[in-house]
């Protein structure tokens, strides 16, 4: 049976950032300056498995951490099987 979910919740409003007004979240000035840039703030917002860990810390030598709460808020902060499947 193929890996089916329902995404529909995640798009809807600010997620994790419920506090911050409509016209801030819509500005991609204030989305890019409060992006999470360390696997720290990363694991302040889920919890990552060793892997993710091992992973971050991988690629942090040739890429840089960098999500906006947007797109923070598509992932599926409780699904690690589908975190892990993507792989």
């Amino acid at each position: 049976m193929p890996y089916t979910e329902d995404r529909s919740a995640w798009f809807e409003g600010q997620g994790l950032w419920q506090h911050i007004s409509a016209s801030d979240w819509q500005d991609w000035g204030w989305q890019l300056k409060n992006r999470i840039t360390t696997v720290e703030q990363l694991e302040r917002y889920m919890t990552l498995t060793a892997e993710e860990k091992a992973g971050c810390a991988f690629a942090s030598h040739k890429l840089s951490l960098a999500i906006t709460p947007y797109f923070f808020n598509l992932i599926d902060r409780h699904d690690r099987i589908a975190r892990s499947a993507s792989r």
